[in-house]
Formats: structure tokens, sequence, C-alpha cells
């Protein structure tokens, strides 16, 4: 059987790769994994567990970069070389790689002991090493470099003269793994086959292999420096050659699918920062504020610069003391110990937290430890403590957790180690990966699942401890007895400490004495339960009272969980993400075109029309796709019933980053008090052709010289098909000015392609929205259908999006189309209700609250 036993590593491998196309979180037991294998095959000695240790992160490293990524850009580079040198199909040179790849794998395993030569070993493995690598050579100008690489790759092929040609097993094993796990990763190509079909919501349109290496790199999401690089306040630096531009470091060619070959559309560009605002560590990085994250920085760690009045000025930059407090209070103590004592502690409410004593903090239900950390909880509103996520678990699965983790700390260090990277990697290492800037858009507790299942393993390992504590307890010192529950009493003791510190570590001076109170508890628990169940169990000499109260005192643990947190956690019930999508797509009249925004918004509506076939006739747009050529030329095709929709410029003129952005620059030849027509100017301005003389590409202006534009209106046709109702007063053309930001105004290609869409459509197919869109200026054209925010030639008096707070609901008709809204809503909302009372009573929403 032990000959036969290394199957099931090789099966393990297979699993992995099935499972990085579910979640890379799965990478993160290899670890683990690997020291099973260590204990099982060698001799433990620290120096060797170590060294096997290093080996597993390396392997882990090599699975995530060299298998998952280094893979897919070898394939894709061999397909750019076989389509646009040798003119192949597509898929050509991608299928050649794989090929190339399962033949040397082949050959490999047909090697038999001291019948393969060095040599031989040495050729295969340099050309093994050169497929492999393939990227790494690619990623070079010069052709020199690139030489140079492929030399040294495989000069590095000799490498196998070390191998012993009379013991392959070890290499052939390798192969087998390194075999199936690109067998189960091979599963992701039913991306390509999907996406070739073309479905009606298609996320990254990866049809080809050049979008599955940009998809599977996840570029769309960016990336966060870990170990050297800027910090959130760097200035960029000065480009030399441009004065008044940012440097800007070149990284890949990048290339899209055309018609026949691969077109290059420019180089990856990233700005280079001054190198004395770069720093170690770097965990405060993320300047943006488009989610105001720069500002969560310095509110956190108190870096806001102020003037004499108080006013903000700017943000200082962070000392290097401030990188690990928000290591450890916001990444570590908000991020993740908080989310870990939410499951073994308790939970305040399910309102998300932010740092306050008020909104989503961890507690346990043991008043004097609550109070002390956050106050008087006695105080709290009843929307706190009736909330059905406030939950208490007053310690207990804590506690026992920790007992389990020292015990086996204590009795199987081995086991211990395993369980501990399956902790550590799946949570802590997460936090220090992920690298998270601060207001994170939801509760990210879903990230360490992982994590919380290796502590639930201590958890059950406590009952084993206190069987064996209250066994051993009057054991001689020598015979582990006295030693197991002393060093469980004070070892435990000092960690629940410190990890009740670090669980509220952004309140030092609350989370302190709370954590003495966790520490004191922990000791005063275990002691009891021993001497306790010692009692009833004639000084431990009867096993079967031991195992039962132990087994009755335990089992209180998944008791009170399952009695505080299954109406939480049942999600059967939980329609209001179906519910309120249906009614946004109801509110939207016939052949609508409905712009979202993010995902919370989008995958809903995706949901409700997709899958309970909820008005196919509806495009959903999704403006945080919008800046994305795929997602823009997706619009041009026929989506369910939703016919084609115009967006004025050709595939070839977004490709890539042209038009990514243009800047407003006032031109001097034109009057800016004038509209101007925005068809004409996105088409004939915006869309004009500007070749760019090195690649010789239509890349488009970057600038452009008015703000202020009109779509015309054709009054009969409006009112013909339901734009306008017929008391509406509908003016004879829109006119709107996209408003300077800080006196400059630079408009993004998700909102060129929102102008290119309005412009185009010409009030044919009614447009909406499903939040007040204001930031190009149209803002007073949106009147509230139902729901949705519809665009129409009606100029409204009031921004739409203050009317409940600044006015009395009585006068809300004015504005909101209650015909509308009752005729598409009435059927599937109590609010219809709510506006037929407003308009016949003309209440204020305040009464109708107190009437509620």
């Amino acid at each position: 059987a032990k000959s036969r036993a290394d199957r099931w590593i090789i099966f393990t491998f297979f699993m992995m790769g099935l499972s990085i196309g579910v979640h890379l979180l799965g990478l993160l037991t290899i670890p683990a994994i690997v020291m099973i294998y260590y204990f099982r095959r060698y001799q433990y000695k620290t120096r060797s567990a170590i060294f096997a240790f290093i080996i597993a992160l390396a392997l882990t490293g090599v699975v995530q970069f060299v298998i998952i990524q280094y893979s897919m850009k070898a394939a894709g580079a061999m397909d750019i070389f076989a389509v646009n040198a040798f003119h192949l199909p597509f898929f050509s040179g991608f299928a050649f790689y794989f090929v190339a790849i399962a033949a040397l794998v082949t050959i490999g395993l047909r090697f038999k002991n001291n019948k393969v030569t060095k040599t031989q070993l040495s050729i295969w493995f340099g050309v093994f090493l050169l497929l492999l690598f393939l990227p790494y050579i690619t990623q070079s100008d010069s052709s020199a470099i690139r030489i140079f690489k492929t030399l040294l790759l495989l000069a590095l092929g000799f490498l196998a003269y070390l191998f012993k040609t009379n013991n392959l097993k070890g290499i052939k094993l390798a192969l087998w793994c390194y075999a199936f796990m690109m067998l189960g990763y091979s599963t992701y190509f039913t991306t390509l086959i999907r996406s070739n079909a073309n479905p009606s919501i298609d996320m990254n349109n990866v049809d080809n292999p050049i979008s599955l290496v940009y998809y599977l790199s996840r570029e769309q999401y960016g990336e966060a420096p870990l170990v050297f690089g800027p910090h959130y306040a760097a200035q960029p630096k000065e480009d030399p050659d441009k004065p008044g531009y940012y440097a800007l470091k070149e990284g890949e060619m990048q290339y899209v699918k055309g018609k026949d070959k691969y077109v290059p559309i420019g180089k990856q560009k990233t700005i280079d920062y001054q190198d004395e605002d770069k720093q170690l560590f770097p965990r405060i990085w993320d300047g943006s504020n488009e989610q105001q994250h720069a500002q969560f920085y310095a509110d956190w760690l108190n870096l806001v610069q102020r003037d004499e009045k108080g006013n903000q000025v700017g943000y200082e930059p962070p000392t290097y003391s401030d990188n690990i407090n928000w290591f450890f209070t916001y990444q570590l103590g908000l991020m993740y110990w908080r989310y870990f004592m939410w499951n073994f502690a308790g939970k305040q409410n399910d309102v998300q937290g932010l740092g306050n004593v008020r909104d989503g903090n961890w507690i346990t239900g043991i008043s004097f430890i609550d109070n002390a950390m956050l106050g008087d909880q006695s105080r709290m509103p009843a929307s706190s403590t009736n909330n059905k996520a406030h939950n208490r678990l007053f310690l207990l699965p804590f506690l026992l957790g920790i007992l389990g983790c020292v015990y086996q700390f204590t009795r199987d260090r081995k086991d211990w180690i395993v369980n501990f990277l399956l902790f550590f990697m799946t949570g802590i290492a997460v936090v220090l990966y992920l690298n998270q800037p601060g207001n994170q858009p939801r509760e990210r507790d879903y990230a360490y699942v992982g994590s919380f299942y290796g502590f639930a393993v201590w958890l059950g390992l406590a009952v084993v401890s206190i069987v064996r504590m209250v066994r051993e307890k009057d054991l001689p010192t020598g015979q582990t007895g006295k030693n197991l529950f002393k060093n469980i009493l004070i070892t435990g003791a000092v960690l629940s400490f410190f990890i009740g510190l670090m669980s509220f570590a952004w309140h030092t001076k609350q989370a302190l004495p709370a954590s003495i109170m966790i520490a004191v508890l922990y000791a005063v628990f275990t002691a009891v339960l021993v001497y306790g169940i010692r009692a009833i169990s004639s000084g431990g000499q009867n096993p079967m009272l031991i195992n039962i109260a132990t087994t009755v005192v335990c089992i209180i643990a998944p008791i009170i969980m399952a009695q505080q947190e299954w109406d939480d956690h049942d999600r059967s019930k939980k329609h209001l993400a179906s519910d309120v999508a249906r009614d946004y797509l109801e509110s939207c009249a016939k052949n609508a075109i409905l712009f979202t925004f993010g995902d919370n918004d989008t995958y809903p509506l995706w949901y409700a029309q997709e899958v309970e076939g909820v008005r196919p006739d509806i495009r959903i747009i999704n403006n945080s796709l919008l800046g994305i050529d795929w997602y823009i030329n997706q619009l041009r095709y026929k989506v369910n019933q939703s016919d084609p929709i115009d967006v004025i410029w050709t595939p070839e003129q977004i490709e890539g980053h042209n038009r990514d952005y243009l800047q407003f620059v006032s031109d001097p030849s034109k009057s800016q008090e004038t509209y101007y027509p925005l068809y004409d100017v996105m088409k004939n301005e915006m869309g004009k052709s500007v070749v760019n003389e090195e690649t010789g590409r239509d890349e488009g202006p970057q600038t452009f010289g008015e703000r202020r534009f009109t779509v015309p209106v054709d009054t009969v046709f409006v009112r013909k098909n339901g734009t306008a109702n017929p008391n509406d007063t509908v003016v004879n053309e829109m006119r709107f000015e996209v408003p300077l930001q800080s006196n400059r105004l630079i408009i993004q290609k998700n909102d060129l392609a929102i102008l290119n869409i309005i412009a185009a459509n010409n009030w044919k197919r009614p447009i909406y929205f499903t939040s007040p869109y204001t930031s190009l200026g149209f803002g007073s054209y949106l009147r509230k259908d139902g729901l949705t925010y519809r665009l129409v030639p009606i100029k409204t008096e009031r921004p739409q999006d203050k009317w409940l707070i600044t006015q009395r609901v009585g006068s809300l008709s004015q504005d909101m189309n209650i015909d509308s809204a009752t005729k598409n809503i009435q059927p599937k909302t109590y609010w219809t209700n709510l506006c037929t009372r407003v308009k016949k009573e003309h209440i204020s929403m305040k009464r109708i609250a107190a009437m509620d």
C-alpha cells in the first residue's frame, strides 16, 4: 500500500488545479500539505523542518506565478508569434505550446533508470525550463537580451547533472503532479468556449488566448505593493523630456485580437514616484480618493494637513511607524481579528464597522468585558440590541479554541504546525497579501473562512484537552500531568490576552483592560472546568463521568452558536436583492437603456433578467465596465430582446487605451457661452482621427474645447413615444454643462461612452439611471420614475438626489412621475401606497414615518 501511496499526492495536485477555477485561496493549503508530507517521510529536525517550510513557500510561489500565470502568458506569446509571424489561425500557437509541454512530460515519464544519460536529461530539462519561463524572455525588447535569457535558461538545464539517473522516482512524481495540476487547471478553458458563444453576460470577453492571459492575471483589479513601493502621498517624478508631465514606467507590450492578427496597443504604463516617497513594507499606499482611500488613511492616522483656519489642505506623508500602526490596527485588527472574534466571541450587529464603538464590533455578551471595550452597552439603541446579528457567544468557543490550540502545541507539535499553517496562511498571510486600503465597500470576513476552519479544529481538540488535564492532573511533574495543566493555563492566558488586544487594537486604551479580563477569564474558566469535572468524577478516577461531563460542557458552545447565529445566517427568506432588482427593471419603459453603478447595483439586475427572465427587453449597462473597449463593443450587438446600441465611435477608435480620457482645454476660437450639438462634438471633435507617428495607430485626441452641449428634442416625437407626459412642459433642446472639478475637467472613457449613447439615441429609447447621475451636468433632466431616474426633455427645478430631504413630500408630484410609478411598481411594492398617500393627503415624510 505504501508503494502506491504517491497516488494521493498526485490526486491532491489534481484537486488543486481544479480549485484554481473556484478560488486562489485553495493554493494557501500547499504549505500545510508539504509539511504533512515532510513529517510522514522524514525524521523531524528543526533545521530540516525550516527547510521544508521554505520549499513549501517556494512551491506556493511556483504554482501561483509559473503554473497559473506564466503557463498562460507563454501560450499567449506563442499564439502571437504563430498568428503575426506565420499568419496561422488564432489558437494555433496556443495549442502548439500545450502539445509541446505534453510531449516533454511524456518524454520525461518514459525515462528509465540507468538508460538515460545526464546529457539527455540536461537537454530535456533545459527545453522544459525554456517553455515554462518563455514570458521571462519575451518581456524584453532587446534581441540581444532575449538571446542571453534563452541561453541562460538552456544553461540551467545542466543542473540536471545533479540528478541521479539510477533513481528518477522523484522527477517522475514531480512530472505526474505537474501534469495532473495542469489537467485540473485546463478546465478554465471552458471560459474560452463560453465567451466564443457570445453569451449576454460575457465578462472580459475572454474569447482568445491573450484576453485569457489578462483575465487570469487579474489586471482589472490592479495590484498593491507588498515589499517596496510608494506611500499614499507620494509625488510623481517629472518627465525630463516633457516638462509638466509625469514620468511613466513602461511595462510589457499589450495586444488585442484584430481581424486576422494580434494588434499591439502600446505598453503598460504606470506613474514613477519620487524615490524618497518609497518605503519598505508599504501598507499606506493607495493615493486615489475615488473611494476615499487616501482620506481614510489620513483620518485614521491623524495625517490631515490643515491651514491656520483649520481647513484641510492636504495629507502628511506617513512615517514607518504609521505603516506599522495601520497594519496592526486596521489591516489586522479591524479587518481580520475583529472577524475572527465575530465567529468565536460574539457580534455586535451587522452594520458595517469603520472603527467606531457602535457598529460592527465584536462583543462577548459578558457585560464587564463589553463595557470596558465599547462603553455601557445598556445604553445602546434597540436597533442594535434587537438586530438579528447581535450574537452573544460569551467567549465560550474562543476559550475552548485556545485550550485546544495550546494543548496540541504542547502534546503534538507536528500536527500543531500543520494546523497552524492552515490557520495562518488562510488568515494573516491573506492580510499581508491583500494590503487593503481603508474604507472598504463591504465587510470582508468571507476572505478568511479557511483560517476560521483552522481554529475550529482546535475548538474540537478542546474536548481531548479537558479530558487529559482532568485525568493527568495529579501525575508527578516528570510525567507531564502537572506540567500539562500549568502550561495550558499560563500559555493560554497569555495567548488570550494578545488576541484580545489585537482584536481591538484601534482603541488600545479600551482594549488593554478588556484583554486582561479575557486572560483572567480564560484562566478561571480552565481551572474551574478541570477542578469541577474532577470533583464529580471521583478525583478524575471515573473515565465515563469525565467523558460525559466534558461532552456536556463542550457541546454548549455549538448549541449557543446555533441559537444565536442561525437567524442572521439563514438566507432562505432574504429576497431583498432579487425583489429590488425586479422592481428596478419594472420601473423602466419598454426597450429601455438602464445605467447601473458598480457590482452591487448590477449583479442582482443581471440575475433577475437572465435567470428569472424579467424584462429581457432592457439593456443593462454597468458604468464601472463602460471604460473598457470589450464592454463598449458588446453594446453593438443584440442581447436577449434588446436591440444594438449606437456608440458612435468604431471599435478601432476605442481599442485598448485609445480615448481612455480627454481633458478639457478651452478653445479660444470658440465661444464658451455657446451650447454645441453633442452628437457633432462626440463624432467630429472627440472622435476625430489623430494618428500616433510611432505606432501608426489612430489614438484620438487628448483634449476637447467645449463643455456646454445641447441635444435636440422633437417635442411631438417624445410625447408620442411616452418620454414626456401630455401635461409636461417639454424643452426644444436639452442644454447642459459638464461641471469643472477643482478648476479642471477630465472625462473618462466610461463617461464619454454615456455621452455618446445619449447623443446617438436621440430620444428613441428610454434612458434610465439607478441613481441620480449629476457628474456630467444633466442632473436637472432626470425625473424619478419609480425606483429609477429617467432622462427626460423636461427641466426640473430641484436636484433629484435631494428631494426626500429638502422638500415636503406633498409637492413631490411636481418632480416625480407618479402615474408612471403607480403603473410600473404597484403590483410589486408597498411604496406605491406611500406615494398615493403623499399625493392625496399632502403630508410630510416625517409624519408618515411616525404613523407607520
